[in-house]
């Protein structure tokens, strides 16, 4: 195994996108892959304060036996990471941190991790359309990434409502999860500092 940066991670967001995110950056790390050798396993904090409904069965790795229970603790169950069931509120709550996943549905928390100056993964889905962007704030000198007042905040599930009444669930979840695996190597390994992905279908 390769000596290791100690990189400390903090991923926010565990439901549709945020569980398929882990498991694989999980994986990977167990298979030692280049580029995340850079991050202490033991300092990969899992944020989320929800807990697990029926209804995230079908988009995300969550199953029967989780029903009731914190998602964060959960998956640190399965991964080992560390689970904090708390809400991002504060600035302070991102101290110590070298980088940022975010797998959230709330420009609030987009806001405050914009501001921290810290570098970050945003990733998205609604359906079938899918949105990822690696930048931060100093990276973003020509202000490209989204408007993040409260008013223009995405809301909802990465699935449709309609689509999650007829159980007609789409993959942009998993899409988005694997392209966002593979900015996070790319960024690790020094290949890329920012790059974007909108796609609507």
């Amino acid at each position: 195994m390769r000596s290791r940066d100690n990189l400390k991670i903090a991923i926010i967001g565990l439901n549709g996108i945020g569980t398929y995110f882990v498991r694989s950056l999980s994986e990977l790390i167990k298979k030692d892959v280049s580029g995340l050798d850079r991050i202490n396993p033991m300092a990969i904090d899992l944020y989320d304060y929800d807990t697990i409904e029926e209804k995230n069965f079908s988009y995300t790795i969550y199953d029967i036996e989780h029903l009731g229970r914190n998602k964060a603790e959960v998956l640190a169950e399965i991964t080992g990471y560390k689970a904090v069931a708390e809400k991002i509120e504060k600035p302070e709550q991102l101290a110590g941190y070298d980088f940022i996943i975010l797998c959230v549905d709330n420009n609030m928390t987009r806001q405050l991790v914009y501001n921290s100056g810290l570098p970050f993964l945003d990733l998205r889905a609604n359906g079938k359309s899918i949105f990822a962007s690696l930048t931060s704030k100093e990276l973003d000198v020509d202000k490209k990434y989204i408007d993040l007042t409260p008013e223009n905040a995405l809301k909802g599930s990465c699935q449709r409502e309609e689509d999650l009444e007829d159980k007609h669930i789409q993959a942009g979840n998993l899409i988005v999860a694997s392209v966002g695996i593979q900015f996070l190597l790319d960024y690790l390994r020094g290949e890329t500092k920012q790059k974007d992905l909108i796609q609507y279908i």
